[in-house]
C-alpha cells in the first residue's frame, strides 16, 4: 500500500469498520455510533 496515503490501523482493511464523518472527517467503528454523531452540532466545523 506504499504511495496510496491510507493507513492500516489495528490490522484492519482500509473499509472494514470504519465510517467516517463528511463534516469534520472523525472515523467510526460502526454505522450506528456515525449515525449518533451526525446528531450533534456541527457549525464549528
Amino acid at each position: 500500500m506504499a504511495g496510496t496515503g491510507s493507513k492500516k490501523i489495528a490490522g484492519r482493511s482500509r473499509r472494514e469498520g470504519r465510517f467516517k464523518c463528511k463534516i469534520c472527517r472523525m472515523i467510526f467503528d460502526s454505522k450506528d455510533e456515525l449515525k449518533l454523531h451526525f446528531l450533534e452540532d456541527h457549525s464549528d466545523y
